[in-house]
């Protein structure tokens, strides 16, 4: 998947320190880095014409440098190009803009493929988590604000990453919002949409 190969991008520059990152960018911008991003927008615009040009590219750079700041990183630490926000037209911020911005669909394939994959153990935590967020069967009144904790207890290689993401697939694929905030850079990348909890809260205003 092409946000993999932009997860792969920052590991590179990260921890490989390359010598040109713009060379680098510019070799494979096109394709490897921005195809799903140009796949999302012909999508969206129901124009399946269009090819990759500087709103795409820019788009790419965003979710790149979002991926930088969970290492303290920034495009400009790279020599990279800036990134340009005024692309951003609608009113809303440009956080919420991204959590709404998921393509519904693939979200839908993803929950479906995924949850015919899974083992028992899965299933049932799976099925708890999604029942807790839309059960139509829940005794608290709707209008009453309620919250609930889980926490997965499992050992390295069970699953947990592969049951988190389908979870949040669940989420977006109702255009509702689901924030996937983690403690390491690392593993932020793991999950879609991912984020430390300093790079999450502190860019929207939090201390």
């Amino acid at each position: 998947m092409r946000s993999k190969l932009r997860n792969l991008f920052v590991v590179i520059l990260i921890h490989c320190l390359p010598t040109n990152a713009l060379e680098l960018w510019n070799q494979y911008k096109m394709m490897a880095l921005s195809e799903d991003i140009l796949y999302k927008i012909q999508y969206k615009q129901n124009d399946y014409s269009l090819e990759c040009n500087e709103h795409v590219y820019n788009e790419s750079l965003i979710d790149i440098e979002e991926k930088l700041s969970l290492f303290g990183k920034h495009l400009k630490d790279f020599q990279l190009p800036d990134i340009c926000y005024d692309d951003y037209t609608n009113d809303l911020p440009r956080e919420l803009y991204a959590e709404l911005n998921y393509n519904r669909d693939k979200c839908s394939d993803l929950v479906s493929m995924n949850v015919k994959s899974m083992n028992n153990d899965q299933l049932k935590f799976y099925y708890t988590i999604e029942n807790a967020i839309y059960g139509k069967n829940q005794n608290q009144n709707q209008n009453q604000s309620t919250s609930n904790f889980y926490f997965v207890d499992a050992p390295g290689g069970t699953g947990k990453t592969f049951i988190f993401n389908t979870l949040l697939a669940r989420v977006r694929q109702q255009c509702d919002i689901a924030l996937a905030v983690v403690t390491y850079g690392i593993a932020a990348l793991l999950l879609e949409g991912g984020r430390t909890a300093h790079s999450r809260f502190n860019t929207i205003g939090y201390k």
